[in-house]
This record gives C-alpha cells, structure tokens and sequence, in this order.
C-alpha cells in the first residue's frame, strides 16, 4: 500500500510541477515583448511559422542589423522563390541555410554561419512560443553572442487566447522539457 501511495504523491508532485512550469513558460513566451528591438550586426529568422520572415524583413528594411540568415530554408525552394515580393536591393544582404531541420540544427548553421562572417550580436527572429526553446539551443552553442530575441505574434496582434497558440505553447513547453533534460543529461555524461 505504501507502494501506491508513494507513486501516486509522485505523480500528483510531477503533474503539478509540469502545470506550474508549463503556465511559466507560456507567460514568458507570450509577455516577451520590448518597447524598442536594438541594433545588431544580423539578424537570424528561423523559418516554420506564420510571418517569421516579413518580421525579419522589416527588421533589415528599419536598418536594425546589415545583414540576415534565413535558417532551415527547404531545399527545394530558391532564393527568388523565397524573396520575390523583396526589393531586390535586399537580395545581398540576405543568404539562405539549407542544412537545419529542426531547432537544435538552426543553432549549429547559425554559428557556422556567424563564424565565418565575425558575427558577436544577432536578432533572433522566431515565433512567440518558440522563443524559449530557441534561446536556449542558441545560446548552447554560441555562449560569447548577444541574441536579442524578437517574438513573432500569430496576426501581429497578440490574440492568443483566440488562436491555436495555446496548442503550440503546449507542443512547444513538452519539446523544451525534452531537449533540457537531453541537454543535461549528455553534460553528465560527457
């Protein structure tokens, strides 16, 4: 009996801890907002979600950074495919990474790419819910860069409760849990 009553503590103690930390991490993806995105030498935009790439566009059309990654582009889509409702003056400014899958991919093209173009300060474009995790990949790989993050909201109005954002931010808290305990676990190991 002591058997069950241990487990069923444990489980309703995990439960409860996965509730809290999921309703932390959706109000810290959902509330990262900033008055002002700084200045940075690139910019870096994560493709996968809705209007990730017109926020980084805008970015290098206000002049916010020189240059820009677009991370995790599909192998069968062009430069001209991607960008042909761009002014062709940005088509220079702008190169394209093929090899990333996923979010732990996007980190190792960008600092491979930020290596071979002396790159210290990026802003990172990717979608509200994804933010975390990014960071987190991100920051994994290139400790001695500024990322400034810039979260991309679904309709650029913030109406998640209206939206299937709730679902994403659900998906995406379980994807970070993963990756963190990954993460920490090959640190022990290693």
């Amino acid at each position: 009996m002591q058997v069950k009553s241990f487990l069923l503590y444990g489980f309703i103690i995990a439960l409860a801890c996965w509730l809290i930390g999921f309703c932390a991490f959706g109000l810290y993806a959902y509330l990262m907002k900033f008055a002002a995105v700084p200045q940075a030498q690139a910019i870096v935009v994560l493709t996968g979600g809705a209007e990730r790439l017109q926020t980084a566009l805008e970015l290098l059309e206000q002049q916010k950074a020189p240059r820009m990654l677009i991370s995790g582009v599909n192998s069968r889509v062009s430069t001209k495919d991607l960008l042909q409702k761009l002014d062709k003056e940005y088509l220079p400014l702008i190169e394209l990474g093929y090899t990333a899958e996923n979010t732990y991919g996007n980190a190792l093209e960008t600092k491979k790419w930020l290596k071979e173009n002396h790159i210290q300060s990026i802003l990172l474009v990717t979608s509200f819910y994804h933010i975390p995790r990014s960071l987190f990949e991100m920051r994994a790989q290139l400790p001695n860069t500024e990322i400034y993050p810039v979260p991309v909201f679904a309709g650029r109005s913030g109406e998640w409760p209206r939206t299937r954002s709730a679902w994403l931010v659900f998906v995406e808290y379980n994807k970070f849990i993963i990756r963190f305990v990954q993460f920490y676990i090959r640190r022990l190991l290693i």
